[in-house]
């Protein structure tokens, strides 16, 4: 990863660790694009000081990795950063392409040609979006406990509630702003956690590499729940019910009920940087940064969503949202001429058994070469994973088929990709068909626009790619998160 304070730096070495960085596959930087989407814009001056670094603030991507390491290779073969305003631009140029998912990830889901984005779904009783829900006060009532408490917090500013729509699941979800004692909690476990496998060795997103990140983090949103629209029985666990695309929305939410005015942003202009290092310091509001391709959606499906009330939604009727999905619902996809994966979209709590069972079988490995030093166990660790590499993707096969035969035994499938990884040709193959799988089966995700430089005018990419050119750039929502969570976390640690 780029370190955020480094000097001046070769341009021959900015783009091998850009590559290091990101693995982006050739077949990414040709994406075709148009303008599929609609937006109030994220950003906004009004009320907003002077720029303080004492505050919190995230680095916001320019572009693409793909754009990004282009205008990187056109530049001169010089130093980038000879000067105090180039360290500064290619400080928040590094900052930002760690809030992008590895490799470009769902980049090719937001130039779909036929979709269309919108901040907003337009429903027959109104529009459907993230909000944070208005305590009303009833005349002659004095409020008091929890609803009091957050009153409170409204009015001072401070995190409150959010309510995030769960477009890939069916049902709402309220969430309550966590205690800065929870936040503290929280970094704790995530930094104590002993099997960290990075993003360069997950590939992209909801791979089983993450799954001990998804663990904590799913936890920490669900004992911030406030209230769902899913009405459940006393046995019954909304894990089960949450489909995986969406656990972004989920750490957006809690994102937005933490910070609900918003937070500092930077983002560096790359539209010439020969002419124009400009860095853009703005405050961005949190709330407009879910897009939904309104395209994928049914009039049932968007009826059904308009209910938004507690426990007003049947598991019944979530199971046929659902299933009325025009993208999403299993598919076959062919390795070889001889071999077939079925793949469907996990719940969260298939991607995190899936995860831990193959993490497991890692540590168990380890923990049987007792010749190795404890300060090499990481890098066997990577070097398991990727041996055994297409298990990342164990929850999303629900059958293996060979020779015309199927095998949905979870064991037999495990083992399958274990096996198969070997295999260079059937790894990339599985890989690829699984990525377009899931960039294919999204229909809401967290992600900023591209913008033209308020300084020089430029757009942020180059003339030749303005088809190519995406209108949206996906966000790496863990990533912006902890950004934000380790400097609130440090200005409390300085009190």
């Amino acid at each position: 990863m780029w370190k955020l304070s480094r000097p001046s730096l070769p341009l021959k070495k900015a783009l091998h660790m850009l590559d290091q960085e990101n693995n982006l596959p050739e077949e990414t930087q040709e994406i075709q694009g148009k303008p599929n989407y609609n937006q109030s814009f994220p950003y906004s001056s009004e009320g907003y000081s002077a720029f303080d670094l004492t505050e919190e603030t995230a680095f916001m991507p320019s572009a693409t990795i793909a754009e990004t390491r282009k205008t990187l290779e056109n530049l001169p073969q010089t130093p980038l950063g000879a000067d105090k305003n180039s360290q500064n631009w290619i400080g928040v140029l590094n900052g930002g392409i760690t809030s992008v998912p590895y490799s470009d990830g769902f980049v090719n889901t937001t130039a779909r040609e036929e979709a269309q984005f919108e901040q907003t779904v337009t429903a027959p009783t109104g529009p459907l979006h993230g909000f944070t829900p208005k305590f009303r006060v009833r005349e002659g009532v004095k409020p008091t406990g929890e609803s009091a408490r957050f009153q409170i917090r409204a009015a001072m500013g401070l995190g409150t509630v959010f309510t995030v729509p769960l477009w890939h699941s069916g049902f709402w979800i309220t969430l309550k702003a966590p205690p800065e004692g929870e936040l503290l909690e929280l970094y704790r476990k995530i930094a104590a956690e002993k099997v960290i496998l990075g993003r360069s060795s997950y590939g992209f997103m909801f791979s089983n590499g993450t799954s001990y990140t998804s663990r904590i983090l799913l936890d920490f949103v669900l004992e911030n729940m406030y209230e769902s629209s899913l009405a459940l029985k006393e046995d019954e666990d909304i894990r089960e019910y949450i489909r995986v695309p969406d656990l972004p929305l989920l750490i957006w939410g809690m994102a937005c009920a933490t910070w609900p005015g918003g937070f500092q942003y930077q983002r560096a202009c790359i539209s010439d940087p020969e002419k124009c290092k400009h860095v853009v310091k703005e405050k961005l509001n949190l709330s407009k940064l879910l897009w939904t391709d309104t395209t994928a959606l049914t009039q049932f499906q968007i009826k059904h969503m308009a209910s938004k009330q507690r426990a007003s939604m049947t598991t019944d009727a979530v199971k046929r949202y659902v299933d009325e999905f025009i993208r999403g619902q299993d598919s076959k996809v062919e390795v070889t001429p001889t071999l077939s994966m079925v793949l469907r979209i996990p719940n969260v709590t298939e991607h995190i058994d899936a995860g831990h069972r193959w993490i497991n079988t890692i540590e168990e490995t380890y923990s049987r070469a007792l010749s190795l030093e404890e300060g090499s166990r990481n890098d066997y660790l990577l070097s398991q994973g990727k041996a055994t590499a297409m298990r990342q993707y164990t929850h999303f096969v629900k059958a293996v088929e060979a020779n015309e035969q199927e095998y949905d035994e979870l064991t037999v499938i495990e083992e399958t990709l274990n096996d198969l990884t070997a295999d260079d040709k059937i790894r990339n193959k599985f890989m690829e068909k699984t990525r377009a799988y899931l960039d294919d089966s999204v229909v809401s995700l967290i992600a900023i626009p591209s913008y033209k430089c308020p300084n020089c005018g430029g757009e942020q990419h180059h003339e030749s790619d303005l088809k190519k050119h995406p209108n949206l750039i996906p966000l790496d929502v863990t990533q912006t998160f902890f950004q934000l969570l380790v400097q609130k976390l440090r200005k409390i640690e300085e009190r």
